[in-house]
């Protein structure tokens, strides 16, 4: 199989996972953003070579972030808020009020589709 076969099998999946946390949220339930935390945490390590580990599992609802690799001291927010604005306000305000080592970051990602702007 092709890179571009396994690319747009990727794209396909991560689609349709988002349309299905899309319509759980439009009904208050949020198993698959959990599910979608812990697929991130093994796709971006993959991707990048991090040592991510789901930060809700040593601590039920971790403020700010929810996975973390200590050694390169990177946070990721894992989110499909459609109050996007303010999401992205609390957890920058929330993640810089937390005693951080020197040099730490937060990365949001967003599941949602990208959707077209109204100008």
């Amino acid at each position: 199989m092709s890179s571009e076969t396994h690319i747009s099998n990727i794209e396909k999946y991560l689609i349709q996972l988002t349309k299905l946390i899309e319509l759980d949220n439009a009904v208050n339930r949020n198993s698959r953003t959990v599910d979608a935390e812990n697929l991130f945490c093994v796709f971006l390590n993959t991707a990048f070579g991090w040592q991510l580990t789901n930060a809700n599992e040593r601590k039920a609802n971790q403020d700010s972030f929810d996975l973390v690799d200590e050694k390169r001291k990177l946070h990721v927010q894992v989110t499909s808020n459609r109050a996007q604005a303010r999401k992205l306000k609390k957890t920058v305000d929330s993640f810089n009020k937390q005693k951080h080592k020197k040099g730490a970051r937060v990365i949001v990602q967003i599941v949602e589709v990208k959707r077209q702007h109204k100008d």
